[in-house]
């Protein structure tokens, strides 16, 4: 059974670019710090490079991003607190990193929570989401066209995926096949972890090259 906590306050707008980072592009112009904006442009309007001041709070957000209501109605901010717990580390040590000239050959470790930051900013990203949910439907209409057992699902019991044998269990087809996007959506943010630490390798060992 999933745990669901939900804070005094639960944010609605939630960032897949930490305001740590955004404020590293803050307009410097003696405002308060409450109300740092950035320089925006049009990312759809191409043909036009107008741009226009943005508060960093409404940057790279988006309302229940991590949080979002599957079929039981229920929200859980688990996601939103695990990121808030992580970017209010991060924001200490960042400024330092953006700012100064980091030795990435002697100090290993920058080097590898460099890597870590940039796969979580992959794994966080609402790109990831959206991929999650083609993969959903392409399983779907995977599963849907194979042959059945007395019960419906699907008569497959195991997969080959990069040379390794899988087990599988059908038994939650019904569930898996009637997800909403939200109960997708749910599952990618709770996978979060595992994406970021498969991201993280990947970025670290491409670094060394």
């Amino acid at each position: 059974m999933r745990a669901r906590t939900t804070p005094a306050k639960p944010p609605k707008n939630q960032h897949w670019v930490p305001q740590f980072y955004l404020k590293q592009f803050a307009i410097r112009d003696g405002q308060e710090r409450d109300s740092e904006q950035v320089w925006i442009f049009s990312r759809r309007h191409t043909d036009s490079l107008e741009t226009k001041r943005a508060s960093i709070r409404n940057v790279a957000a988006e309302q229940f991003l991590y949080s979002p209501r599957p079929r039981d109605g229920m929200r859980s901010f688990i996601g939103e607190q695990m990121l808030s717990e992580v970017d209010s580390m991060l924001s200490r040590y960042w400024p330092r990193l953006a700012t100064g000239i980091v030795d990435l050959v002697e100090f290993q470790g920058l080097r590898r929570a460099i890597a870590w930051l940039m796969g979580l900013l992959i794994a966080r990203h609402p790109d990831s989401f959206e991929k999650a949910q083609h993969v959903h439907e392409h399983m779907v209409r995977f599963y849907e066209s194979a042959p059945k057992d007395k019960l419906g699902r699907p008569a497959i019991t195991h997969f080959m995926h990069e040379g390794k044998h899988h087990e599988l269990d059908n038994s939650d087809w019904a569930e898996f096949r009637d997800a909403t996007d939200e109960d997708v959506r749910q599952q990618a943010v709770e996978d979060m972890r595992n994406l970021t630490i498969t991201l993280t390798n990947d970025i670290f060992k491409k670094s060394l090259r």
